[in-house]
């Protein structure tokens, strides 16, 4: 008897001693911790979002979180059934995994992360700085122009009150050269295209007659400066006639280069004018001389914002007209979208003015393949060509069919003030467009300040694909954005240190400011 109570002691013994070691083989946790979703479908890098399920800590710092591969280091708030976390700036989609109380949880589908911020930079000095062009360049670089008032910082010197200023990047986004032009009263650039050889033409306006520029007309010239691949001046052209001309864009084509813009002479390098200023399209060879210069619209004011060289070989312009006579027809309003379609010499081939009773003006345009275009600026209108504007003043972007006629037209915006500025083609078919928004309400889901770079993303039929407002507690506003890839890179300028803008070289002036997005 005492021998089988032995044996039995020793089975129990066992038992247990394997129950143990099992229990000590699973995870030490209670096994009801899960992630059951997303406070979003799709959150921005380095923005808050909010994990639910269930299982977490209370206490912030015992959840360890990560996307992907990359750490959350910043979980802000914490209960047993949500976290709210900021996403890392380099996190991209991926499943988020949690890990609290013993509990390891994964996400049954991916986080959604969208347009992310890839990088920004800030160039000037202590004093304004504008910066309005932007080129990509071979090897991964960038050409950017603007205006500048600055003589320290990353500008090397100030001819007067504002000059041109061009900063060509390397692929890290260092500086190569810079240089300033201009004399000593007020210059500026407006546009820049690159050459394949490394060198690039810009475009813009100058007041002075001194320091670099010779030749001044009267008023406000155009000027147009090419320059080598290290910054080194070819050519400078002053070109206008005694009343105010300015450049707003530069193209290059076989042989030469396209300069458009808007004058109000009817001498010097202009003639042909209709009335108070007219879009003034002017062809260069090689070596900047003119070899053709057109001026079209009627007798009150016109002006050509944006160029493009369409597959016919002819061009596209985009600008505004408050006309009603000359080469304008069918004004809706005090201001209209003005789109010419010219053949390879500058005749007219058609026109068509878009808008509304209120104001429009069409701000940059790119020719698409088939022929057919976007053209992206602002309206104020309700009636007429436009639909669907929130008030104020909003984007408004047209796609128009290779004859002109409208293929789709979207208004965007909120309550207050936002302007398209420049557009870009996406790799989709659709595009990219870039300006400034001081609205929080419409299809503006955030904004930091006073205003803001707003960057919206339309598919090739219109429709919304995705929008980001972009800055600080001051004020931004984008100038250009070009297509890089799967991303968009844009100028513009800021005056922030906060929220999306860091390196500002003053307190309260403007610097340029670039940033990269992902599509």
């Amino acid at each position: 008897m005492k021998l089988k109570l032995i044996v039995q002691t020793e089975l129990i013994t066992c038992f247990f001693m394997l129950s143990a070691l099992f229990s000590c083989s699973k995870k030490s946790g209670d096994g009801n911790g899960s992630i059951t979703g997303f406070s979003a479908d799709t959150v921005y890098a380095g923005r808050t979002m909010t994990i639910n399920g269930r299982g977490f800590s209370a206490t912030a710092k015992d959840n360890t979180v990560r996307i992907g591969s990359a750490i959350v280091t910043e979980v802000l708030e914490a209960t047993e059934t949500a976290l709210t976390i900021k996403v890392p700036a380099g996190a991209t989609s991926a499943k988020v995994y949690v890990s609290a109380k013993g509990n390891e949880m994964t996400s049954p589908d991916d986080l959604i992360i969208v347009n992310q911020l890839y990088w920004q930079k800030m160039l000037g000095g202590v004093l304004d700085e504008d910066g309005t062009a932007i080129a990509p360049v071979a090897g991964g670089g960038y050409l950017v122009a603007g205006t500048s008032r600055s003589t320290d910082g990353d500008v090397g010197k100030n001819n007067g009150l504002s000059d041109m200023w061009i900063v060509k990047l390397n692929a890290d986004r260092s500086i190569a050269w810079q240089k300033v032009f201009g004399g000593s009263v007020s210059d500026g650039a407006n546009s820049i295209v690159a050459l394949a050889d490394g060198s690039c033409v810009v475009a813009g306006y100058t007041n002075s007659n001194n320091g670099d520029v010779t030749g001044n007309h009267g008023e406000s010239d155009w000027f147009i400066i090419k320059l080598d691949a290290g910054g080194n001046v070819i050519w400078k052209r002053v070109l206008g006639g005694s009343g105010t001309d300015v450049a707003n864009s530069v193209i290059a084509i076989p042989g030469g280069f396209v300069v458009a813009g808007y004058s109000s002479g009817n001498d010097g390098d202009v003639s042909g004018n209709h009335g108070l200023t007219d879009c003034w399209l002017v062809w260069l060879d090689a070596n900047g001389a003119i070899t053709r210069q057109r001026s079209y619209g009627g007798s009150e004011y016109d002006q050509a914002n944006s160029v493009a060289a369409t597959p016919d070989g002819g061009y596209l312009v985009a600008g505004s007209a408050m006309s009603k006579d000359g080469d304008v027809t069918g004004n809706h309003g005090s201001n209209d979208f003005w789109i010419l379609k010219l053949n390879a010499t500058g005749n007219i081939e058609w026109q068509k003015t878009l808008g509304g009773s209120g104001v429009d003006a069409a701000n940059s345009i790119i020719a698409n393949k088939d022929g057919s275009s976007y053209i992206a600026g602002y309206t104020t209108s309700t009636d007429g060509d436009v639909t669907g504007n929130h008030g104020n003043y909003d984007y408004w972007v047209v796609k128009l069919n290779a004859n002109g006629t409208i293929a789709w037209q979207k208004a965007l915006g909120g309550s207050l003030l936002d302007q398209a500025l420049a557009i870009a083609p996406a790799k989709d078919g659709g595009c990219a467009v870039a300006g400034l928004t001081t609205s929080t309400d419409g299809d503006i889901t955030f904004n930091h300040g006073k205003s803001e770079s707003w960057i919206v993303r339309l598919d090739a039929k219109g429709s919304l694909v995705w929008q980001r407002s972009l800055g600080g507690k001051n004020s931004e506003l984008a100038f250009a954005l070009a297509a890089t890839g799967n991303s968009f890179t844009v100028i513009g300028y800021s005056n922030s240190s906060d929220g999306d803008v860091s390196g500002l070289h003053g307190t309260t002036r403007t610097d340029f400011w670039l940033f990269q997005i992902f599509d």
